[in-house]
């Protein structure tokens, strides 16, 4: 049996599986307190923990945290046999698949002994995230519609996809120069190649030429979209000095009445 759940956990490794580490699989386990393997982000998953401890396992039970449990012991019980089934028919490599986005914690447990009294627990966190997504930030052109890029889960593997390129959106006064991958605050300086798979969630920004210089810049882009509150507020500023030296009512009125409007249309961000 060692021999067997050795080769089976270089198996999966080749497969890409999500496996504990050994030093994840330190610990004696119980169900009070199990072997925590960490958080794994996934949609589709095989959560394979397989025994450690030096228990050579005759059963095992699964949780998978979403109300769904998957026990050999339960074989030839009506309903284990469908059950069986939806988790592609290996009790021993289950594949699990999540109908809603959320944290759960799947719990294994690993059963020995001539009456199952020898008991094995491990556990992890599942985080679903569902399908990455992908974001184009047109900067200032056409609105250009996000695209869900599907993980397939084939054979204890992802396989990854691509985005479909667009078509380039428009913007008056510029040319499209490309998008590039945003990440954070920084905007990469290599365009993005369309070739590549999506693993993850990702912002993609476009770049446009005006005058034969690339304009993505923050601050235009700022200027661009609060120009209104840019304006009644250096009107703001002038209104307000000539009130401050001639002390008239009527313009100290005026200042008034554009500060509240210069206050009001920057809380709108940048629009009336």
């Amino acid at each position: 049996m060692a021999a067997l759940c050795a080769a089976l956990m270089m198996v999966m490794c080749a497969f890409m599986i999500i496996l504990p580490s050994d030093s994840d699989a330190v610990g004696t386990g119980t169900q009070a307190d199990p072997v925590d393997l960490g958080t794994k982000v996934c949609w589709t998953y095989s959560p394979i923990f397989l025994m450690s401890s030096g228990t050579e396992a005759d059963d095992i039970r699964w949780d998978f945290g979403d109300g769904t449990v998957l026990d050999s012991t339960n074989a030839g019980q009506s309903g284990y046999a469908a059950l069986l089934a939806a988790h592609k028919g290996n009790v021993w490599k289950p594949v699990n698949t999540s109908t809603a986005k959320g944290s759960y914690v799947v719990k294994q447990c690993a059963i020995g002994g001539e009456n199952g009294e020898l008991q094995h627990w491990s556990k992890m966190t599942v985080q679903i995230m569902g399908d990455p997504i992908v974001t184009f930030d047109s900067d200032g052109g056409s609105d250009v519609a996000s695209q869900t890029v599907a993980k397939v889960f084939n054979n204890y593997n992802y396989n990854l996809q691509k985005a479909t390129k667009p078509n380039d959106p428009t913007r008056a006064g510029y040319t499209f120069d490309g998008w590039y991958l945003v990440s954070g605050t920084t905007v990469s300086e290599n365009q993005f190649s369309f070739n590549t798979e999506i693993s993850e969630s990702i912002t993609l920004r476009a770049k446009w030429i005006s005058g034969g210089e690339v304009v993505n810049d923050d601050l235009q882009k700022f200027v661009e979209d609060h120009s209104i509150a840019i304006i009644l507020t250096v009107v703001l500023a002038m209104v307000g000095a000539i009130a401050f030296f001639t002390r008239h009512p009527v313009v100290i009125a005026a200042s008034v009445l554009i500060a509240i409007a210069a206050i009001y249309v920057w809380f709108a961000g940048g629009k009336i």
